[in-house]
């Protein structure tokens, strides 16, 4: 596959993984205690997170693809001075912390929410 096509192709796919997670993400909020085409707010969550995970795979992806241009535009060629090189390398770390934060703090640091009913309520019927 030319490596343009493939480009477009990450490009067209993190686009539209990025729109699924602000489309769920505004529908999740509004869509307590009714469905919005045919699937409730718990429904929306799980696409939300499977979509912001795909995101983060698809600019992971572009980022690779795009290593040597981005090396040379952080680090320069070999004249480049020392505190560019380590400023590139600063940034090139506080970006993979960030990523792995993405990841790690809903799953590791959050606890599950669940939803709180009054007492008053009882159990609710289905």
């Amino acid at each position: 596959m030319p490596r343009n096509r493939l480009d477009l192709g990450i490009n067209t796919a993190a686009f539209l993984f990025f729109v699924l997670v602000v489309f769920s993400g505004f529908t999740m909020g509004s869509a307590h205690g009714r469905s919005i085409f045919g699937l409730d707010r718990h429904a929306w969550g799980e696409l939300h997170e499977i979509g912001s995970y795909l995101l983060l795979t698809s600019i992971t992806v572009h980022l690779l693809l795009h290593w040597k241009w981005l090396r040379f535009m952080i680090c320069g060629n070999q004249e480049a001075s020392r505190l560019r090189r380590q400023t590139g390398r600063w940034l090139l770390v506080m970006a993979a912390l960030t990523l792995l934060a993405s990841v790690l703090v809903p799953k590791v640091l959050i606890p599950e929410q669940r939803e709180q009913r009054p007492a008053s309520e009882g159990p609710r019927e289905r």
